[in-house]
């Protein structure tokens, strides 16, 4: 068991990112035994460790036994020994949570969920080339999935005190937000079709993700900076 792990790792990896057209730019710092630490461009990163996931599961054929990856995003000339030990600490809180996940921007999902996840990517950059979003909008996500982040702890929690009320209030500023923040139209009908799917979306994204909706969205966003 011990040598066909190693074989993936140590063997099969570094023919993978050198024979292919998107992550041969990767960087093996170390990988053998059931480990490995790479570093590359941050926007092929958590793609890379969700395509890594896929392969090791069909070459494992066994539920038993599970792929868990940590990501963190540094400046260039940051030492490797702090990215290591930044990228351990987010390893760490994917096993935490059950293992079989990937921790990325301080958030840790599913490999299920990094692929729903990347679906909603494709839609916010959809919705930013038709013109859908202004980028005010956009950012104005941030504060709201903060708050609806918030929400969610304290109800799953002891419960909500009066101090802590204004985090409920993402519904409302989500809805005052895209009625003025939606691009324009000449055609009235379709600006109002417009805010109603990105309203009743949003809604349903923030309500169900929470925090989580920041993976696509930073993705996004650091994308187009």
């Amino acid at each position: 068991l011990s040598r066909q792990l190693d074989n993936f790792f140590a063997v099969y990896l570094p023919w993978f990112l050198e024979t292919s057209d998107i992550y041969n730019d990767f960087y093996t710092v170390f990988a053998g035994g059931d480990d490995l630490l790479l570093v590359g461009p941050w926007n092929r990163t958590a793609s890379l460790a969700s395509s890594l996931s896929d392969q090791f599961n069909a070459y494992v054929c066994n539920d038993g036994i599970h792929f868990s990856a940590g990501i963190s995003f540094h400046k260039a000339h940051t030492p490797v020994d702090v990215m290591a030990e930044a990228a351990e600490e987010a390893l760490l809180r994917a096993k935490e949570s059950g293992r079989n996940r990937i921790t990325v921007f301080d958030e840790t999902v599913s490999w299920e969920e990094v692929k729903v996840l990347a679906d909603i990517e494709n839609i916010f950059l959809k919705w930013l080339d038709e013109g859908y979003l202004g980028s005010a909008m956009f950012y104005r996500l941030n504060a709201l999935l903060e708050m609806a982040a918030r929400e969610s702890r304290l109800v799953n929690g002891s419960g909500i005190s009066i101090g802590d009320m204004h985090c409920t209030r993402w519904r409302a500023l989500l809805a005052y937000s895209v009625e003025r923040n939606i691009g324009k139209t000449s055609d009235p009908e379709e600006r109002k079709r417009r805010i109603k799917e990105l309203r009743e979306k949003l809604a349903e994204w923030l309500a169900t993700w929470h925090g989580k909706l920041r993976i696509p969205l930073w993705n996004v966003q650091y994308n187009r900076r």
